[in-house]
């Protein structure tokens, strides 16, 4: 039985890159900003390559707060598809983030060549802070 106080929600992304692209974009419903903490549960992404070759080199979640700075990296696995690259990252995770967020959370992967579209969805909840 999940604690009544908390109010899960998910959120997700999609971006499209070409020619070795560090892409990036914000899950969107976005994070409340004031009066609640954020804890994610579950983050998982999928990396589809279009065109040419695309491999991976490095897949993160980043959010900023008046208190520092936090950096998420999420392991990517190869899968087959038809013949084109595909390649999944499912991490489950306890992430807490706090309200008092400078930048919104935010999804980005840094590929080699070709074109790809990534689709980024996190699972998480709100509490309501006192």
């Amino acid at each position: 039985m999940d604690i009544a106080a908390r109010h899960p929600f998910t959120a997700s992304c999609f971006v499209s890159g070409s020619n070795g692209a560090f892409v990036s974009c914000q899950p969107t419903p976005a994070l409340p900003t004031t009066g609640f903490e954020t804890v994610i549960q579950n983050v998982n992404i999928s990396l589809n390559q279009d065109t040419g070759s695309v491999q991976p080199v490095v897949t993160e979640l980043a959010d900023s707060t008046a208190g520092g700075f936090f950096q998420f990296l999420v392991p990517m696995f190869t899968q087959s598809q038809g013949g084109t690259g595909q390649w999944i990252g499912d991490q489950p995770s306890v992430i807490y983030l706090c309200s008092d967020v400078v930048n919104p959370l935010q999804y980005s992967t840094l590929f080699n060549s070709g074109s790809a579209t990534v689709t980024c969805t996190v699972s998480e909840y709100t509490v309501s802070l006192p």
